[in-house]
């Protein structure tokens, strides 16, 4: 699996609870926001992403249905590209990785569908 491949899946696999139960808290509670690691990979993704673009649709597919298999597998192909093109991005999605990882933010059972089940039990992130 590429690098660029398993920093997407590892981006989705922190996503993908966030919203279930961010959509949640959204249907019981008006006016929450989104708060912790996985709020902070959603800022980056949405800022980075163009707006109306291919990957930003993505991206709000995921949030808007977390387990429809065609989107997660649509916005992996998102984040591996722009990560192989933009170190920068590539970079920064790592640093929240890890900051997310340290802080236990991972501490989660989830299912990822389509391809996306080749995601790693366990990622070491450089630097850890």
């Amino acid at each position: 699996m590429e690098p660029v491949t398993t920093l997407a899946l590892t981006a989705i696999s922190y996503l993908i609870p966030y919203f279930t139960k961010f959509g949640e808290a959204v249907a019981s509670e008006a006016g929450k926001t989104m708060a912790g690691a996985p709020a902070e990979i959603y800022r980056l993704l949405k800022d980075r992403f163009a707006k109306g673009s291919g990957a930003d649709k993505a991206l709000e597919s995921v949030k808007d249905k977390p387990t429809n298999s065609e989107a997660q597998e649509q916005l992996t192909t998102a984040i591996s590209s722009l990560a192989a093109t933009d170190a920068r991005f590539a970079a920064d999605l790592q640093a929240l990785l890890a900051k997310a990882q340290s802080a236990g933010s991972a501490t989660f059972n989830t299912s990822v569908h389509g391809t996306a089940t080749k995601l790693p039990t366990s990622i070491m992130l450089p630097g850890t």
